[in-house]
């Protein structure tokens, strides 16, 4: 499942902040499983606190501690947060401070209508001085007990999301769910806020989608730059049926990387990633799939538009619901949404059918022309599909009328004697012109 996420840019003072939320457009799902919730460690009345002079030592493993693969320099901040620096970070320069949940912090104001309606913040930390670049990842330890949980959450429904005062908001990957508390991986300090959702469903979109209401790309005024047909390994997938394929009358989308395309979460800043680098992971969130879906039918001839809103998936049981991103196409005169929820089963929908059947509500689109004109970031356009439909059908039928054309000169060929292998091309023409007039004919049905 790729979960749907986002990043929007809006002015904010103040320190990176942390939160961290249950969240639902990437490879990690909101089943309620990992570890469990229970364990005191800290609790959520962790009042503020300032490391300075005296650097804390970090806590035991079975509280969250070093593990493997954490940071080899000294630990700072309150037991509630402490920052695992990586070896060469400056720890005397460094603050910790442990901010009450329901503060109005200047820097997420803004964002915080968005933020409650969907999750609740279990903690907000400000790591300084703001806009500190550390040599290697830092992992955050932050304490919070099962009580401090919406109901029916554990810990492996909390999300990170950092707030920078450029007004950056960023996606923060947790890397260890402990029994009293989670790891997060930082890299730069902003503010940081931990948030679990509050509503019965998974949500689409990772909180930086929600508090931003897009992805980083899609607020980009060049966001039609990571669609990228003319990428080396994009012309080679296109250049072989084996490994990328559309087939619209079957619903179908074949491609083979060699190895398993994966949804997941991405990691900090990943939105950004472009096609031959989600190519090469071979996995990603609804962003990364936009990217790489876009760019492959752009590279087969046909105009795409990726586009933010939201959208409802119910799978297994569960409902998944929030903001999204998502690539629309026009091909044989009809408009089909890339259904990449499922990476490894990626599906052509009609575009009505997955308007109806996932609720589909659209915000804005971006998007590429086979002749290189590219659009946006705008406010969706429905009419989109309809010109280039008819462009298509007006396409078909003057390649239509060609062949017609050739076939009649063929045919007076063949009749006369004049040239033997006439007679053979004239019916491969002839199935070519059968093959595109049925083509038209389903372009012309509703």
């Amino acid at each position: 499942m790729t979960r749907m996420r986002s990043v929007a840019v809006r002015a904010l003072a103040g320190a990176m902040a942390l939160v961290v939320v249950a969240a639902g457009c990437g490879g990690k799902k909101s089943d309620g499983g990992g570890a469990g919730a229970s364990g005191g460690g800290g609790g959520s009345a962790a009042s503020p606190a300032v490391a300075g002079a005296g650097a804390n030592a970090a806590p035991d493993a079975g509280a969250g501690g070093a593990g493997a693969g954490a940071p080899t320099g000294p630990s700072v901040g309150p037991p509630a947060a402490t920052l695992a620096l990586p070896a060469g970070a400056d720890a005397a320069a460094i603050t910790v401070v442990v901010r009450p949940p329901d503060e109005a912090r200047p820097s997420v104001a803004g964002m915080r209508p968005a933020l409650d309606a969907h999750a609740q913040t279990l903690r907000v930390i400000e790591l300084g001085p703001d806009g500190t670049v550390l040599p290697g990842p830092g992992r955050l330890t932050v304490a919070i007990a099962a009580a401090d949980l919406p109901a029916g959450r554990t810990l492996a429904d909390v999300h990170a999301v950092s707030v920078a005062a450029d007004g950056t908001v960023e996606d923060l990957p947790i890397v260890a769910v402990t029994s009293d508390g989670v790891q997060v991986e930082v890299r730069h300090f902003s503010l940081v806020m931990l948030v679990a959702a509050i509503t019965g469903i998974a949500l689409l979109g990772t909180m930086a989608m929600i508090m931003r209401g897009a992805t980083e790309p899609m607020m980009r005024r060049d966001c039609a730059r990571w669609l990228e047909p003319d990428a080396a390994r994009v012309k080679a997938l296109v250049a072989d049926p084996r490994t990328f394929a559309v087939d619209p009358a079957a619903g179908a989308i074949t491609l083979d990387l060699g190895k398993p395309l994966r949804g997941k979460d991405v990691d900090q800043g990943a939105h950004a990633l472009r096609v031959e680098q989600v190519i090469a992971r071979g996995e990603g969130d609804c962003v990364n799939m936009s990217t790489l879906f876009g760019s492959l039918l752009l590279a087969k001839g046909y105009p795409v538009r990726t586009v933010a809103g939201t959208a409802t998936y119910r799978r297994g049981g569960k409902t998944y619901k929030g903001l999204h991103q998502w690539v629309e196409v026009v091909i044989d005169g009809k408009g089909y949404y890339v259904d990449a929820f499922e990476p490894a089963q990626t599906r052509l929908v009609p575009l009505a059918d997955a308007t109806s059947e996932l609720s589909l509500e659209r915000n804005r689109m971006c998007g590429k022309d086979p002749d290189g004109t590219t659009v946006g970031p705008v406010a969706y356009d429905p009419t989109w599909i309809e010109a280039f439909g008819q462009r298509d059908v007006e396409a078909l039928r003057a390649h239509l009328d060609a062949l017609k054309a050739q076939h009649r000169r063929l045919n007076d060929e063949c009749i006369a004697g004049k040239r033997p292998a006439a007679c053979d091309e004239r019916r491969a023409v002839y199935e070519q012109a059968k093959a595109l007039q049925e083509q038209l004919g389903a372009a012309a049905s509703p």
